[in-house]
């Protein structure tokens, strides 16, 4: 649904994705949303709202992350120190989360 391919990728990784989606014939269709899947593809909505169908036989969803806090607030007192690092903090990406990581380990 972006206009952007991976924005929030890593800075290092995201040239060599792009470059590997580019030279392997992937169809890349930005600015679309899904709503149905059929035996013939995906039936998409683009920003306009026109509805297209996009032919495939194999889909690939990207629907993006949501913190799973829950299980956080299940497991608060289970040690005498239960930190949120990572998505569960915040969506964002594994530079983030390895640095949450590393410093959460630190102060134990």
């Amino acid at each position: 649904m972006n206009d952007a391919l991976a924005p929030d990728a890593n800075i290092r990784h995201r040239p060599l994705l792009l470059a590997a989606i580019k030279t392997s014939g992937i169809r890349v269709y930005k600015n679309h949303r899904g709503v149905n899947i059929s035996q013939n593809g995906v039936v998409c909505e683009t920003q306009a709202g026109e509805q297209v169908l996009i032919e495939g036989k194999t889909i690939v969803c990207a629907l993006g992350q949501t913190p799973r806090r829950d299980v956080v607030e299940a497991l608060a007192d289970a040690a005498p120190i239960v930190m949120t690092i990572g998505d569960c903090a915040k969506v964002s990406n594994i530079t983030t989360a390895i640095y949450q990581g590393h410093h959460a380990g630190m102060d134990v």
